[in-house]
């Protein structure tokens, strides 16, 4: 996706770089070095969340400074560089021997609350730890007005697909608009147990848990609308914007995003389109086995599509964007009961 950006080469950096709403964001500044398990609260700002889980087990703050075996690279879950800086977080995406539904979250307040209406992408980064038996998907990002995150099957984003990647740091990201103005981010699995694709990636390591690295929340609107991201320079995200939006020409290939994702059966899947060339365009769904059960012309200045999902099955569909003149531009929906 690609926008129109006519702008002076010197104020480029102030506009691809977007301002982060999450503070301590690679979980670089601390109180107090970490030591022992369970330390989330010494990264500044972090807090455990207590949604569905025992008060004796939780994420693990790790840190170059820290003592052995919570320092980075080498750590108790494993060895891993990290993504930026010195710091990160190891956290339990499930662990059924504990509880069901057990996991360790982590959250933070958001430096300003979001504003309803507008468009906003969300993206860290993960790796799945050496030392684990299991990885699963749907690590993701859930926001809420208050403190509480419930594992309840509902979030704004959840990957699908089962990360297994133990030397390299993978960037999970999407888009939403915000229904509130949420106030705090919380990062983990917010899907229950039953809703939750587990996958034996080493049956001979340490740990039958679920657990993966976390680095580099990021949150940022949209430029054009929010003048937290475009005007303020302080705690940059190191995340910018995707170079493919940068154009001095013209405007390119229009994209989209969706709300909620995942979504529930029986409530509608909001289709947000960004500008692009005006042309004739189509929106269809087709789920795992290739039949298209959703398919809709768009109109030159159409910019949202409802999904009606009351008569989908659970599952993995894929919602595609195509015209005459542009690549077809291709996101995943899950939808749940």
């Amino acid at each position: 996706m690609k926008r129109l950006l006519l702008v002076a080469t010197s104020l480029l950096p102030a506009l691809i770089f977007a301002q982060n709403y999450v503070p301590n964001y690679s979980f670089e500044t601390y109180v107090q070095c970490p030591n022992f398990y369970n330390q989330v609260s010494y990264c500044t700002g972090w807090f455990p969340s207590w949604n569905n889980n025992n008060p004796q087990y939780h994420t693990e703050y790790l840190n170059a400074c820290g003592t052995s075996p919570f320092s980075v690279p080498a750590n108790a879950w494993g060895n891993q560089q990290a993504a930026t800086g010195q710091g990160y977080m190891a956290t339990c995406t499930g662990a059924p021997s504990v509880m069901v539904d057990y996991r360790e979250n982590i959250y933070t307040q958001l430096i300003a609350p979001l504003t309803v209406g507008q468009l906003y992408y969300v993206s860290f980064k993960i790796s799945f730890t050496e030392n684990s038996q299991y990885a699963t998907n749907n690590v993701g990002a859930k926001f809420s007005t208050v403190p509480s995150f419930p594992i309840n099957n509902s979030c704004q984003l959840a990957e699908p697909t089962v990360i297994t990647d133990t030397q390299n740091w993978t960037t999970i990201s999407g888009t939403f608009v915000a229904d509130s103005a949420y106030g705090y981010i919380c990062i983990g699995n917010f899907m229950t147990d039953a809703n939750t694709l587990v996958v034996n990636a080493c049956s001979s390591c340490q740990f039958p848990h679920r657990a993966y690295y976390i680095d580099d929340v990021c949150v940022w609107g949209d430029s054009e609308n929010d003048p937290q991201s475009a005007e303020a320079l302080s705690g940059n995200c190191a995340v910018p914007y995707s170079p493919q939006w940068i154009s001095s020409t013209d405007v390119q290939t229009p994209d989209f995003s969706l709300f909620p994702n995942p979504a529930s059966t029986g409530h509608s899947v909001t289709v947000l389109l960004k500008p692009g060339k005006p042309q004739s365009k189509n929106l269809h769904v087709v789920d795992m086995q290739g039949r298209t059960i959703f398919n809709q012309s768009i109109a030159q200045h159409q910019n949202q599509v409802e999904l009606q999902t009351s008569t989908w099955e659970s599952g993995i569909y894929f919602v595609i964007l195509e015209g005459d003149d542009f690549a077809p531009v291709t996101r995943k929906l899950m939808v749940i009961r």
